[in-house]
This record gives C-alpha cells, sequence and structure tokens, in this order.
C-alpha cells in the first residue's frame, strides 16, 4: 500500500480531508491545491507501493478578466489606414478585453484607465500586466493621479508584522507617555471631520477623437474637431466630406461621448466616391 503522508507538500498540494491515508495498488489520490493553484489532469496513482505520478498535480491558475473600476483590461492592436494625401499610417490602439474570459499563467493583459485615471495614481497608463497564481500583478487599480496607493497584501503584512512585535519592554516608562500622548493626538484628529477644501473632486469625463481620414470634417459644436482633442461626456461629433459635391459619407453622421475612452476606429465615417452605373 501507499502512505498519502508521503507525497510532496512543496508544491503546493494540500492532502484531501477525508482522512484517508493508506491507498492500495491501483488507486488513485485526490488532492487540493493551495493559493493560485489549480488541480491538474495528472493523478497520483499507488503501484506497488510506490507514488506514481507523471506530471505536477498543481498548476498555477490562470486569471479571471473582471471589472475594474474606473478602467478595463485592455489589448494591443495594430491599426492602419491608406488615405490618398498621407499614404499609410499606423497606430496601436488598446481594445477591451472580454470581461469573464481568462488569461493563462504568463500571459499578459494592458490597464487602460478613463480619462483623468491613471494606473495606481502614479502617472502613468495603458500598463501591461502579467497573470501569475490566479492574480494579475502589479495589482490592476486605476486611481486620480497622485493619491497614494498602497497594495492590500503589502498592508496586510505590515500590520500583521506590528501586531505580532508587541510592546517593547525596554522603553522607559516617559516614553510610554509619550506615547499615549501621541496616541490621543491621532484619535483627535481621525474624528476631525474633512474641510471641504481637503475633498478632491472627480476629473471631468471627457473622449479622445483620434479621425485619420482627413477628407472627413468633425464638428464639435460649431468648432472643427482635430485629431486628439477632447470631447465632453454625452456631448455629439457630427461630420460631413470636406468635398461636399464629390465625396459621399459612408458610416454614422454623428457620434457621441459615452464611456469616456476613444472611440473605436470602426466608428469614424470616411468619405468615398459615389459610384455609378
Amino acid at each position: 500500500s501507499c502512505d498519502s503522508k508521503d507525497i510532496d507538500p512543496s508544491e503546493g498540494i494540500i492532502l484531501s480531508d477525508d482522512g484517508k491515508t493508506g491507498y492500495l495498488h491501483g488507486e488513485h489520490l485526490t488532492v487540493r491545491c493551495g493559493e493560485g493553484l489549480t488541480p491538474s489532469n495528472s493523478k497520483a496513482r499507488c503501484s506497488r507501493g510506490e507514488w506514481v505520478i507523471r506530471e505536477k498535480l498543481c498548476v498555477e491558475s490562470s486569471c479571471n478578466v473582471v471589472k475594474i473600476d474606473r478602467g478595463a483590461f485592455t489589448q494591443q492592436v495594430q491599426k492602419s489606414e491608406w488615405t490618398m494625401f498621407s499614404g499609410t499610417k499606423r497606430w496601436i490602439e488598446y481594445e477591451k478585453v472580454t470581461l469573464g474570459s481568462t488569461k493563462s499563467p504568463g500571459s499578459s493583459l494592458y490597464v487602460s484607465c478613463n480619462e483623468g485615471y491613471t494606473f495606481q495614481g502614479k502617472g502613468s497608463n495603458d500598463v501591461e500586466v502579467k497573470c501569475r497564481s490566479g492574480k494579475f500583478c502589479p495589482n490592476p487599480v486605476c486611481l486620480i493621479t497622485g493619491v497614494p496607493y498602497e497594495d492590500e497584501e503589502d498592508s496586510k503584512r505590515d500590520v500583521s508584522s506590528f501586531v505580532n512585535q508587541g510592546s517593547d519592554k525596554r522603553n522607559p516608562p516617559e516614553n510610554k507617555a509619550v506615547d499615549r500622548a501621541t496616541s490621543v493626538v491621532h484619535e483627535e484628529n481621525s474624528n476631525r471631520q474633512p474641510d471641504v477644501d481637503d475633498a478632491v473632486p472627480p476629473p471631468a469625463c471627457t473622449c479622445t477623437y483620434r479621425g485619420l481620414d482627413d477628407d472627413v470634417i468633425a464638428y464639435y459644436g460649431t468648432d472643427i474637431l482635430e485629431y486628439g482633442q477632447k470631447v465632453k461626456k454625452n456631448e455629439k461629433v457630427k461630420f460631413q466630406c470636406r468635398d461636399f459635391g464629390y465625396y459621399r459619407l459612408n458610416g454614422k453622421k454623428e457620434i457621441t461621448c459615452e464611456d469616456c475612452r476613444p472611440w473605436h476606429s470602426a466608428e469614424y465615417p470616411d468619405c468615398v466616391v459615389p459610384t455609378t452605373g
């Protein structure tokens, strides 16, 4: 027979909680896996008193694509477009990834934050994150630029470390008195109601215009909209062809800023020569 205690737990393996320890020849061992790991298709089989394991019993977990507040998981998409006057233009767009989909360990996505927000509040956007042990790293968070960010797991470790240290018995009584006085000051400050000036208003929500067809004129109100300019939320952009009598508008006549992200290239119309006959 085989003993389940002979299985090496160093690879994140957690033995089944059914209480069984002895296995007969030909029987398979059921295992559970630790955090960030998933049972593989491989099985541990008892053969003549020894465990036969052909592959790892626990493998790294995949990552789920979930909703990010004030942002989204995206992937890079290479775009190109040919125009009569400028030739071929190439650029990269970050397109949203379907919620609920999964990414394999080691694969990458990007975190694209809404207008006015950046990755972890550090001033960068469209930041690459990798799937590791069932989680995307670094932690995908969108904050107002400059807002202090601290990883939740790091905070837990810091608090745990502080609690485990306990009180320092070597401190003289006068130092403890200072500590108590300091704690009172902190308590008073924590009870203070925040001033109106302390509140940071959320940034205005806008969409970025990135139309590339030189034959299309985009109007934002009565002004002509240029590449890279901003459009406020719920505001509309209207289109017409530059040579109205020669070209015909192909596509939408207007688009609305709805989700505070750049419009997809397919939403922009183009101007074509009408076919005859």
